[in-house]
Protein backbone atom coordinates (compact mmCIF):
# COMPACT_ATOMS: atom_id res chain seq x y z
CA UNK A 1 0.00 0.00 0.00
CA UNK A 2 2.78 2.45 0.92
CA UNK A 3 4.54 1.75 -2.38
CA UNK A 4 1.40 2.51 -4.39
CA UNK A 5 0.72 5.69 -2.46
CA UNK A 6 4.21 7.02 -3.09
CA UNK A 7 4.09 5.98 -6.74
CA UNK A 8 0.74 7.68 -7.16
CA UNK A 9 2.11 10.92 -5.73
CA UNK A 10 4.94 10.84 -8.26
CA UNK A 11 2.42 10.20 -11.03
CA UNK A 12 0.47 13.26 -9.87
CA UNK A 13 3.52 15.51 -10.21
CA UNK A 14 2.07 17.36 -13.19
CA UNK A 15 -1.56 17.17 -12.14
CA UNK A 16 -1.93 17.84 -8.46
CA UNK A 17 -5.38 17.83 -6.95
CA UNK A 18 -5.03 20.62 -4.40
CA UNK A 19 -5.37 23.92 -6.14
CA UNK A 20 -7.46 26.59 -4.51
CA UNK A 21 -5.05 29.29 -5.54
CA UNK A 22 -5.73 32.98 -5.98
CA UNK A 23 -4.34 35.22 -8.69
CA UNK A 24 -5.79 37.47 -11.39
CA UNK A 25 -6.88 34.44 -13.46
CA UNK A 26 -8.83 33.12 -10.49
CA UNK A 27 -10.78 36.34 -10.20
CA UNK A 28 -11.67 36.22 -13.90
CA UNK A 29 -12.69 32.57 -13.68
CA UNK A 30 -14.80 33.24 -10.61
CA UNK A 31 -16.66 35.93 -12.53
CA UNK A 32 -17.26 33.61 -15.47
CA UNK A 33 -18.36 30.71 -13.29
CA UNK A 34 -17.51 27.01 -13.34
CA UNK A 35 -17.69 25.46 -16.82
CA UNK A 36 -20.55 23.17 -17.75
CA UNK A 37 -20.24 19.68 -16.23
CA UNK A 38 -19.74 18.14 -19.69
CA UNK A 39 -16.93 20.62 -20.39
CA UNK A 40 -15.39 19.66 -17.05
CA UNK A 41 -15.44 15.96 -17.88
CA UNK A 42 -14.25 16.39 -21.48
CA UNK A 43 -11.46 18.88 -20.65
CA UNK A 44 -12.91 21.78 -22.66
CA UNK A 45 -11.87 24.54 -20.27
CA UNK A 46 -9.08 27.13 -20.06
CA UNK A 47 -5.52 25.94 -19.56
CA UNK A 48 -2.27 27.77 -20.28
CA UNK A 49 1.29 26.90 -21.42
CA UNK A 50 4.33 27.59 -19.22
CA UNK A 51 5.33 30.62 -21.29
CA UNK A 52 2.11 32.34 -20.17
CA UNK A 53 3.21 32.22 -16.52
CA UNK A 54 6.86 32.94 -17.31
CA UNK A 55 5.95 36.18 -19.07
CA UNK A 56 3.65 37.24 -16.24
CA UNK A 57 6.33 36.54 -13.63
CA UNK A 58 9.04 38.38 -15.56
CA UNK A 59 6.80 41.41 -16.09
CA UNK A 60 5.69 41.66 -12.46
CA UNK A 61 9.02 41.18 -10.69
CA UNK A 62 10.24 44.72 -11.53
CA UNK A 63 6.79 46.17 -10.69
CA UNK A 64 6.72 44.76 -7.18
CA UNK A 65 10.08 46.36 -6.46
CA UNK A 66 8.45 49.74 -7.13
CA UNK A 67 5.13 48.91 -5.40
CA UNK A 68 5.80 46.46 -2.54
CA UNK A 69 2.51 47.46 -0.91
CA UNK A 70 0.47 46.09 -3.86
CA UNK A 71 -0.66 42.82 -2.26
CA UNK A 72 -2.21 41.36 -5.42
CA UNK A 73 1.20 41.31 -7.12
CA UNK A 74 2.49 38.82 -4.53
CA UNK A 75 -0.32 36.41 -5.41
CA UNK A 76 0.28 36.70 -9.15
CA UNK A 77 4.02 36.13 -8.82
CA UNK A 78 3.71 33.28 -6.32
CA UNK A 79 1.08 31.45 -8.36
CA UNK A 80 3.19 31.84 -11.49
CA UNK A 81 6.13 30.18 -9.74
CA UNK A 82 3.89 27.40 -8.44
CA UNK A 83 2.34 26.78 -11.86
CA UNK A 84 5.89 26.44 -13.19
CA UNK A 85 6.67 23.79 -10.58
CA UNK A 86 8.63 25.90 -8.10
CA UNK A 87 6.56 25.69 -4.92
CA UNK A 88 9.53 26.62 -2.72
CA UNK A 89 9.81 30.04 -4.33
CA UNK A 90 6.03 30.43 -4.28
CA UNK A 91 6.07 29.88 -0.51
CA UNK A 92 8.82 32.48 -0.10
CA UNK A 93 6.70 35.03 -1.95
CA UNK A 94 3.81 34.35 0.39
CA UNK A 95 6.18 35.00 3.30
CA UNK A 96 6.99 38.37 1.72
CA UNK A 97 3.28 39.08 1.37
CA UNK A 98 2.78 38.29 5.07
CA UNK A 99 5.29 41.00 5.99
CA UNK A 100 3.21 43.54 4.04
CA UNK A 101 -0.05 42.19 5.50
CA UNK A 102 1.26 42.71 9.01
CA UNK A 103 1.96 46.34 8.12
CA UNK A 104 -1.36 46.85 6.31
CA UNK A 105 -4.00 44.30 7.45
CA UNK A 106 -6.57 43.39 4.81
CA UNK A 107 -9.11 40.58 5.43
CA UNK A 108 -9.51 39.77 1.72
CA UNK A 109 -5.78 39.39 1.21
CA UNK A 110 -5.42 37.55 4.51
CA UNK A 111 -7.79 34.92 3.11
CA UNK A 112 -5.93 34.76 -0.21
CA UNK A 113 -2.61 34.48 1.62
CA UNK A 114 -3.87 31.48 3.63
CA UNK A 115 -5.47 29.80 0.59
CA UNK A 116 -2.38 30.19 -1.58
CA UNK A 117 0.14 29.24 1.09
CA UNK A 118 -1.82 26.13 2.09
CA UNK A 119 -2.04 25.04 -1.53
CA UNK A 120 1.66 25.62 -2.14
CA UNK A 121 2.62 23.45 0.84
CA UNK A 122 0.40 20.64 -0.46
CA UNK A 123 1.92 20.98 -3.92
CA UNK A 124 5.44 20.89 -2.51
CA UNK A 125 4.67 17.65 -0.66
CA UNK A 126 3.42 16.03 -3.86
CA UNK A 127 6.22 17.36 -6.06
CA UNK A 128 8.92 16.08 -3.70
CA UNK A 129 7.58 12.53 -3.84
CA UNK A 130 4.90 12.55 -1.15
CA UNK A 131 6.81 10.96 1.73
CA UNK A 132 4.16 9.26 3.90
CA UNK A 133 6.60 9.21 6.79
CA UNK A 134 6.77 12.99 6.73
CA UNK A 135 3.39 14.73 6.43
CA UNK A 136 4.71 18.04 7.75
CA UNK A 137 3.74 19.97 4.61
CA UNK A 138 0.32 18.30 4.46
CA UNK A 139 -0.31 19.11 8.13
CA UNK A 140 0.70 22.72 7.52
CA UNK A 141 -1.49 22.91 4.42
CA UNK A 142 -4.46 21.50 6.34
CA UNK A 143 -4.10 24.06 9.12
CA UNK A 144 -3.86 26.94 6.64
CA UNK A 145 -6.84 25.83 4.56
CA UNK A 146 -8.93 25.42 7.72
CA UNK A 147 -8.10 29.01 8.65
CA UNK A 148 -8.95 30.37 5.20
CA UNK A 149 -12.30 28.55 5.25
CA UNK A 150 -13.07 30.19 8.59
CA UNK A 151 -12.46 33.59 6.99
CA UNK A 152 -14.40 32.91 3.79
CA UNK A 153 -16.39 29.62 3.75
CA UNK A 154 -18.02 30.17 0.34
CA UNK A 155 -15.06 31.37 -1.72
CA UNK A 156 -13.96 29.45 -4.81
CA UNK A 157 -17.56 28.15 -5.16
CA UNK A 158 -17.04 26.37 -1.84
CA UNK A 159 -14.38 24.08 -3.27
CA UNK A 160 -11.92 24.75 -0.45
CA UNK A 161 -14.14 22.55 1.71
CA UNK A 162 -13.37 19.72 -0.68
CA UNK A 163 -9.71 20.63 -0.92
CA UNK A 164 -9.65 20.24 2.87
CA UNK A 165 -11.29 16.81 2.58
CA UNK A 166 -8.55 15.72 0.17
CA UNK A 167 -5.86 16.91 2.57
CA UNK A 168 -7.43 15.08 5.50
CA UNK A 169 -7.75 12.01 3.33
CA UNK A 170 -4.01 12.15 2.68
CA UNK A 171 -3.45 12.35 6.43
CA UNK A 172 -5.52 9.20 6.93
CA UNK A 173 -3.74 7.44 4.01
CA UNK A 174 -6.72 5.17 3.25
CA UNK A 175 -10.10 4.06 4.49
CA UNK A 176 -10.61 1.23 6.99
CA UNK A 177 -11.15 -1.29 4.18
CA UNK A 178 -8.31 0.01 2.04
CA UNK A 179 -10.54 2.03 -0.28
CA UNK A 180 -10.33 5.76 -0.81
CA UNK A 181 -12.51 7.72 1.64
CA UNK A 182 -12.88 10.35 -1.05
CA UNK A 183 -15.24 8.13 -2.97
CA UNK A 184 -16.82 6.00 -0.26
CA UNK A 185 -20.50 6.82 0.38
CA UNK A 186 -19.58 7.56 4.01
CA UNK A 187 -16.70 9.80 2.92
CA UNK A 188 -16.54 12.99 0.94
CA UNK A 189 -19.77 12.96 -0.98
CA UNK A 190 -22.40 11.43 1.25
CA UNK A 191 -25.83 13.07 1.02
CA UNK A 192 -26.10 13.56 4.76
CA UNK A 193 -22.60 14.92 5.32
CA UNK A 194 -23.20 17.73 7.83
CA UNK A 195 -26.29 18.70 5.88
CA UNK A 196 -24.32 19.56 2.74
CA UNK A 197 -26.47 19.24 -0.41
CA UNK A 198 -25.14 16.89 -3.12
CA UNK A 199 -24.91 19.75 -5.63
CA UNK A 200 -22.32 21.42 -3.40
CA UNK A 201 -20.07 18.38 -3.81
CA UNK A 202 -20.43 18.44 -7.61
CA UNK A 203 -19.59 22.12 -7.62
CA UNK A 204 -16.66 21.65 -5.27
CA UNK A 205 -15.02 18.81 -7.18
CA UNK A 206 -15.72 20.47 -10.55
CA UNK A 207 -13.96 23.57 -9.25
CA UNK A 208 -10.90 21.56 -8.23
CA UNK A 209 -10.73 20.25 -11.80
CA UNK A 210 -11.44 23.38 -13.83
CA UNK A 211 -10.16 26.16 -11.59
CA UNK A 212 -7.50 24.09 -9.88
CA UNK A 213 -5.17 21.41 -11.13
CA UNK A 214 -7.05 18.13 -10.73
CA UNK A 215 -7.58 17.45 -14.43
CA UNK A 216 -5.34 14.37 -14.15
CA UNK A 217 -6.47 13.22 -10.70
CA UNK A 218 -8.08 9.79 -10.61
CA UNK A 219 -9.43 10.39 -7.11
CA UNK A 220 -11.11 13.72 -7.80
CA UNK A 221 -12.89 12.41 -10.90
CA UNK A 222 -13.92 9.35 -8.92
CA UNK A 223 -15.31 11.64 -6.25
CA UNK A 224 -17.11 13.72 -8.88
CA UNK A 225 -18.72 10.57 -10.26
CA UNK A 226 -20.02 9.67 -6.81
CA UNK A 227 -21.31 13.19 -6.24
CA UNK A 228 -23.19 13.08 -9.55
CA UNK A 229 -24.51 9.64 -8.66
CA UNK A 230 -25.82 10.96 -5.36
CA UNK A 231 -27.81 13.55 -7.32
CA UNK A 232 -29.36 10.84 -9.46
CA UNK A 233 -27.47 12.02 -12.54
CA UNK A 234 -26.46 8.48 -13.48
CA UNK A 235 -25.57 9.12 -17.12
CA UNK A 236 -23.25 12.05 -16.31
CA UNK A 237 -21.74 9.99 -13.49
CA UNK A 238 -20.96 7.27 -16.01
CA UNK A 239 -19.16 9.82 -18.21
CA UNK A 240 -17.08 10.91 -15.21
CA UNK A 241 -16.21 7.28 -14.52
CA UNK A 242 -15.06 6.94 -18.13
CA UNK A 243 -12.61 9.76 -17.45
CA UNK A 244 -11.36 7.74 -14.46
CA UNK A 245 -10.81 4.75 -16.75
CA UNK A 246 -9.00 6.93 -19.29
CA UNK A 247 -6.64 8.28 -16.64
CA UNK A 248 -5.86 4.78 -15.36
CA UNK A 249 -5.09 3.61 -18.91
CA UNK A 250 -2.75 6.58 -19.29
CA UNK A 251 -0.79 5.42 -16.24
CA UNK A 252 -2.31 7.69 -13.60
CA UNK A 253 -3.13 6.09 -10.26
CA UNK A 254 -5.31 6.70 -7.27
CA UNK A 255 -3.48 7.71 -4.10
CA UNK A 256 -4.66 4.34 -2.76
CA UNK A 257 -3.17 2.49 -5.73
CA UNK A 258 -6.54 1.57 -7.25
CA UNK A 259 -9.68 3.50 -8.17
CA UNK A 260 -12.73 2.21 -6.32
CA UNK A 261 -15.30 0.25 -8.30
CA UNK A 262 -18.24 2.45 -7.36
CA UNK A 263 -22.00 2.07 -7.55
CA UNK A 264 -22.15 4.48 -10.46
CA UNK A 265 -20.59 1.76 -12.63
CA UNK A 266 -23.71 -0.36 -12.38
CA UNK A 267 -26.68 1.99 -12.74
CA UNK A 268 -26.58 2.62 -16.49
CA UNK A 269 -27.99 -0.15 -18.66
CA UNK A 270 -27.34 1.08 -22.19
CA UNK A 271 -23.73 2.22 -22.02
CA UNK A 272 -22.75 2.06 -25.70
CA UNK A 273 -24.24 5.46 -26.74
CA UNK A 274 -22.62 7.07 -23.69
CA UNK A 275 -19.25 5.50 -24.45
CA UNK A 276 -19.46 6.75 -28.04
CA UNK A 277 -20.49 10.21 -26.87
CA UNK A 278 -17.63 10.35 -24.36
CA UNK A 279 -15.09 9.58 -27.09
CA UNK A 280 -16.65 12.27 -29.27
CA UNK A 281 -16.51 15.02 -26.63
CA UNK A 282 -12.98 14.07 -25.60
CA UNK A 283 -11.79 14.15 -29.22
CA UNK A 284 -13.43 17.53 -29.80
CA UNK A 285 -12.08 18.93 -26.52
CA UNK A 286 -8.54 17.85 -27.40
CA UNK A 287 -8.79 19.55 -30.81
CA UNK A 288 -10.22 22.67 -29.17
CA UNK A 289 -7.46 22.71 -26.57
CA UNK A 290 -4.75 22.22 -29.20
CA UNK A 291 -6.13 25.07 -31.31
CA UNK A 292 -6.40 27.35 -28.27
CA UNK A 293 -2.88 26.54 -27.02
CA UNK A 294 -1.40 27.11 -30.48
CA UNK A 295 -3.12 30.49 -30.68
CA UNK A 296 -1.87 31.49 -27.21
CA UNK A 297 1.71 30.43 -27.89
CA UNK A 298 1.88 32.32 -31.20
CA UNK A 299 0.68 35.49 -29.49
CA UNK A 300 3.02 35.06 -26.52
CA UNK A 301 6.03 34.55 -28.78
CA UNK A 302 5.17 37.88 -30.44
CA UNK A 303 5.38 39.51 -27.01
CA UNK A 304 1.61 39.78 -26.51
CA UNK A 305 -0.04 38.64 -23.27
CA UNK A 306 -3.67 38.80 -22.02
CA UNK A 307 -2.48 40.84 -19.01
CA UNK A 308 -1.13 43.63 -21.21
CA UNK A 309 -3.05 43.36 -24.48
CA UNK A 310 -6.82 43.90 -24.08
CA UNK A 311 -7.47 42.66 -27.63
CA UNK A 312 -5.50 39.45 -27.13
CA UNK A 313 -8.50 37.21 -27.90
CA UNK A 314 -10.11 39.29 -30.62
CA UNK A 315 -8.94 37.14 -33.51
CA UNK A 316 -9.32 33.76 -31.79
CA UNK A 317 -11.66 31.47 -33.71
CA UNK A 318 -13.02 28.17 -32.48
CA UNK A 319 -12.58 25.56 -35.19
CA UNK A 320 -14.75 22.90 -33.56
CA UNK A 321 -17.92 22.73 -31.49
CA UNK A 322 -18.99 20.18 -28.86
CA UNK A 323 -21.14 17.27 -30.09
CA UNK A 324 -24.74 17.24 -28.95
CA UNK A 325 -25.35 14.85 -26.03
CA UNK A 326 -27.54 11.77 -26.49
CA UNK A 327 -31.25 12.33 -25.96
CA UNK A 328 -31.21 10.34 -22.72
CA UNK A 329 -28.71 12.80 -21.19
CA UNK A 330 -30.76 15.79 -22.31
CA UNK A 331 -33.93 14.32 -20.83
CA UNK A 332 -32.19 13.36 -17.59
CA UNK A 333 -30.63 16.81 -17.14
CA UNK A 334 -33.92 18.55 -17.92
CA UNK A 335 -35.67 16.33 -15.37
CA UNK A 336 -32.96 17.12 -12.83
CA UNK A 337 -33.37 20.84 -13.43
CA UNK A 338 -37.15 20.64 -13.13
CA UNK A 339 -36.81 18.69 -9.88
CA UNK A 340 -34.65 21.42 -8.35
CA UNK A 341 -37.01 24.16 -9.56
CA UNK A 342 -39.95 22.30 -8.04
CA UNK A 343 -38.05 21.93 -4.78
CA UNK A 344 -37.29 25.66 -4.64
CA UNK A 345 -40.87 26.57 -5.53
CA UNK A 346 -42.14 24.15 -2.89
CA UNK A 347 -39.98 25.75 -0.22
CA UNK A 348 -41.14 29.22 -1.26
CA UNK A 349 -44.79 28.09 -1.16
CA UNK A 350 -44.43 26.59 2.30
CA UNK A 351 -42.76 29.76 3.57
CA UNK A 352 -45.49 31.90 2.04
CA UNK A 353 -48.21 29.80 3.69
CA UNK A 354 -46.44 30.00 7.05
CA UNK A 355 -46.10 33.78 6.77
CA UNK A 356 -49.77 34.18 5.84
CA UNK A 357 -50.84 31.96 8.75
CA UNK A 358 -48.67 33.95 11.13
CA UNK A 359 -50.16 37.22 9.88
CA UNK A 360 -53.71 35.90 10.41
CA UNK A 361 -52.82 34.76 13.91
CA UNK A 362 -51.35 38.16 14.78
CA UNK A 363 -54.42 39.90 13.32
CA UNK A 364 -56.75 37.81 15.48
CA UNK A 365 -54.70 38.52 18.58
CA UNK A 366 -54.83 42.24 17.80
CA UNK A 367 -58.61 42.30 17.62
Amino acid sequence: MKFYLILACICLFSGTAFACIWDRDTIRHEAEGIPDILETISGRFDRYPDLYFEMRRDRLLPLIEKSPQDLALYDDIAVAYDRLGDSDTAIKWMEKKKVQLDLNPDPVHEYRYLANLGTFYAHRWLKTGGDLNDLTDIDTATELIEKCIELNPEAHFGREKYQLKVLKWIQSHSGPDGNSPIVKPDGMVTKTEKGAPPSEAVQGFSGLITLGAAWESVDIFEALAYALQNEGRHHIAWLASLRVNELVKDGKQSLTGNPTEGIHYNLVDDRKPLNTYYQAIRTEAQKWQKNRTSFIEQKLKRGEHPDTHPGFWNDFREKTSPPQPPLKIKKAEVAYGIAWICLVLGIITVLAICIMALKRKLRKQRY
